[in-house]
């Protein structure tokens, strides 16, 4: 995605270790991975046009919490927040 080419930096930044680097990637997928059916069942009732508008936005509103995290626990809690954006606007 858009942020991984950064992740480097924020974990220098923030001091992570090598399994905390790898635990912000796996949040993010896991996150996607686990909002999926249920946005897809949300998708079937109130159509797709909600999930394409609030998708990205949700998106963008994350990446910019992302990259303003100051912690590892922030971190955690705004790339949870991108998987599911990310897996709105893949299943509008």
């Amino acid at each position: 995605g858009v942020a991984l080419p950064v992740m480097p930096l924020f974990a220098s930044e923030l001091g992570l270790s090598t399994a905390e680097f790898g635990l912000v990637g796996s949040v993010f997928g896991a996150s996607r991975l686990l909002s999926n059916i249920p946005l897809a069942a949300a998708t079937e009732r109130f159509g797709r046009r909600p999930f394409l508008t609030l998708g990205p936005a949700i998106t963008a509103v994350s990446m910019v919490g992302t990259g303003l995290a100051g912690s590892l626990s922030a971190l955690l809690a705004w790339r949870v927040v991108t998987g599911i954006g990310g897996s709105a606007q893949m299943t509008g």
